[in-house]
């Protein structure tokens, strides 16, 4: 697949397209999904400055100094403690499930989920993803295997089925 260059202080965004049900757009399911994609940072390995990696509505997931990787959504938030070394590819996922009582959401880098996440109370979340997906921010990194499904993938990819082809529950890229 293509790589996308994305600079620092530029964005690559992706419309959530025409809503397709109370709950859905044609790009995103904001009760349950995967967002996956592959990065290779770019950015000096002596960086201490917090950096987005993207922003989607009410989700952030961003690189915080040289700790680890965070996520925010809704009420949950995640600090994985995993730092995304530059020059080298790491698979990211996060999925989110808003079926329960409670917001719940997880990070996996290269199939394995990190972080422990502090879940709030359910929160208005119907319209989480705002009107885009934006990627970039103020550090440099490549992309590239953007998947978008509107299933939770954790089974697969604890057993390490990185961004397999699009089928069926795939809404980004459009089959």
């Amino acid at each position: 697949e293509p790589v996308q260059t994305i600079p620092a202080g530029k964005s690559l965004s992706i419309a959530n397209g025409a809503k397709t049900s109370e709950t859905s757009y044609e790009t995103v399911d904001t009760i349950r999904g995967t967002l996956e994609f592959w990065l290779r940072p770019d950015w000096d390995p002596d960086d201490i400055n917090d950096a987005n990696i993207l922003t989607w509505g009410q989700m952030r997931l961003y690189r915080r100094s040289q700790i680890g990787t965070y996520l925010k959504l809704g009420a949950t938030y995640l600090q994985s403690g995993y730092w995304l070394k530059p020059g080298v590819w790491n698979h990211v996922a996060v999925v989110w499930d808003f079926e329960a009582k409670r917001d719940k959401a997880w990070i996996y880098i290269n199939g394995t989920q990190f972080g422990t996440p502090f879940r709030g109370r359910r929160g208005k979340l119907l319209d989480w993803p705002g009107k885009e997906l934006v990627i970039g921010g103020n550090a440099p990194f490549h992309i590239t295997g953007l998947r978008i499904w509107n299933r939770d993938r954790r089974a697969q990819l604890g057993k390490g089925i990185l961004s397999p082809p699009p089928d069926k529950s795939t809404l980004f890229p459009v089959r």
